[in-house]
This record gives structure tokens, C-alpha cells and sequence, in this order.
């Protein structure tokens, strides 16, 4: 979490902001579609919040990547490629 924090906050406030109101939206507008529409629009809206959370995550394992030190266990296999990548840091 403590890397969490040292992301700029207003990156981080924009980003769960995008996410916030992406589903809110979304469900304002839900009853008046069809349903077909619907299954469509919540497939988008899905794949534009899950991108928008890989996309902190992605900036969380970056930030774990540059603060963490070097005897860090996960790091060094991160680093080194052995295994997982700056991404499962976080």
C-alpha cells in the first residue's frame, strides 16, 4: 500500500474517478436500453474500467520496481526473469 502512495494523487484520484464514473453511467442508462444493447454496453464498459485498473497495477509494480531494495526476493526474480515481472510486484 505504501507504494500506493507515492503515485502522484491526482493520477491516482483521476484514474478511480474514470472507474467511478465509467459504472455510474452505465447504470444511470441500463433501464432504458434493450437488453441486447445492454450485454453490449456492459461488455465495454467492463473492458474500459478492467484496462484503466491494469493500467494502476501496471504503475503500482513500477513504483515497487524503483522503491523496493535490491535483496528484495520478488524483485531480484522479477528483475532477473526467473519468474513473474514488475507487474506481480505489486
Amino acid at each position: 500500500m505504501i507504494f500506493l502512495i507515492n503515485m502522484p494523487f491526482f493520477l491516482k484520484k483521476s484514474r478511480i474517478n474514470k472507474c467511478k464514473y465509467e459504472s455510474i453511467m452505465f447504470t444511470s442508462q441500463l433501464n432504458s436500453m434493450d437488453p441486447g444493447v445492454a450485454s453490449e454496453k456492459k461488455k465495454l464498459v467492463e473492458a474500459e474500467i478492467s484496462k484503466t485498473l491494469n493500467q494502476v497495477r501496471e504503475d503500482i509494480g513500477s513504483n515497487c520496481n524503483k522503491e523496493l531494495p535490491p535483496s528484495n526476493g520478488p524483485l531480484i526474480m522479477a528483475t532477473c526473469g526467473s519468474k513473474g515481472s514488475a507487474t506481480n510486484l505489486s
